[in-house]
């Protein structure tokens, strides 16, 4: 497997990463692709690269999973918003490859380089029945916050 920091990704990439991240609990039907391009959920992939964004790609014959940073401001917020200098966190693996580390290595290669440019903790909003919260807590981030069926989860940079 290949590791690859990157500040640019192709939108078309990243938003067929992003698409496969929006958990859908278990017995309800997949969301329709349009799903992404919902204003709240398209601010998370569209023109990835400006002052702030970060990302790691696992890639082998194919790009296996994307691991990416995003700031958003105040007025602005993204689900897992915590302050604006905190950047959220979005992680997706192709399903065929879930559960063999790719995932846990993506965050952890990324928040080494996050560390790096200066950043300090990094948030999220996952899902309470998304089985990646157990990932999530035990690379140490923690709820901050519930909102409904969502947990804030923010870990602190060392």
């Amino acid at each position: 497997m290949i590791y690859t920091l990157r500040r640019e990704l192709d939108h078309a990439l990243l938003e067929e990463f992003f698409y496969l991240a929006v958990y859908c609990p278990p017995g309800n039907p997949p969301y329709p692709r349009s799903i992404v391009e919902l204003p709240e959920l398209l601010k998370y992939h569209k023109d990835f690269g400006r002052p702030g964004d970060l990302a790691v790609t696992a890639e082998d014959t194919v790009t296996t999973g994307i691991a990416w940073l995003r700031l958003f401001p105040e007025n602005d917020p993204g689900y897992g918003f915590v302050a604006g200098d905190i950047p959220e966190l979005g992680v997706s693996v192709l399903p065929a490859r879930r559960g063999e580390g790719i995932g846990g290595e993506l965050v952890r290669l990324l928040e080494q380089a996050a560390f790096a440019d200066g950043v300090r903790a990094i948030s999220l909003s996952v899902n309470t029945d998304n089985p990646a919260m157990r990932l999530y807590a035990r690379i140490g981030y923690e709820v901050v916050r519930v909102d409904g069926d969502s947990s804030v989860m923010v870990k602190r940079l060392k």
